[in-house]
């Protein structure tokens, strides 16, 4: 009876260790999640959409005073080049990025342009969506 007991015994053991090791895997699993890296298109996507925000504020003055019309804006095409990884923490998965943002247009002043950037390509709560912060603008 002695050796059934302690045969039982490890028996539990194993099969708590086996339960435990998924368990212990998808946690470590789940606290390595990272943001989109500072070169992935969905970065640079969001880079550009809050670049066009903080300019179409400026450039819509500019349309209505008639420095340029509308349609010139219209065909200003934007790019993220030169990307640079500075920093990952790897504690929260937070990637910290420099690059050149790059403005094509035929309007002066404004085309052939290429303004140095910072910006954070963080995860939120649960993460499922990322956020982006830029500098530089």
């Amino acid at each position: 009876n002695k050796v059934k007991m302690e045969i039982k015994k490890r028996q539990n053991k194993k099969a708590i260790f086996i339960f435990l090791i998924p368990l212990i895997l998808s946690v470590l699993v789940g606290c390595n999640k990272e943001a989109p890296e500072c070169n992935a298109d969905e970065t640079k996507a969001l880079v550009i959409q809050i670049a066009k925000e903080k300019l179409d504020k400026s450039i819509g003055v500019m349309v209505q005073t008639g420095l340029f019309s509308k349609a010139d804006y219209e065909k200003t095409s934007f790019a993220v080049k030169n990307i640079r990884t500075k920093n990952l923490n790897k504690d929260t998965g937070t990637y910290s990025c420099a690059a050149d943002f790059d403005i094509v247009s035929d309007i002066p002043n404004l085309g052939g342009r290429t303004v140095p950037i910072t910006y954070t390509s963080e995860l939120l709560e649960g993460g499922e969506n990322f956020y982006v912060t830029v500098q530089g603008f």
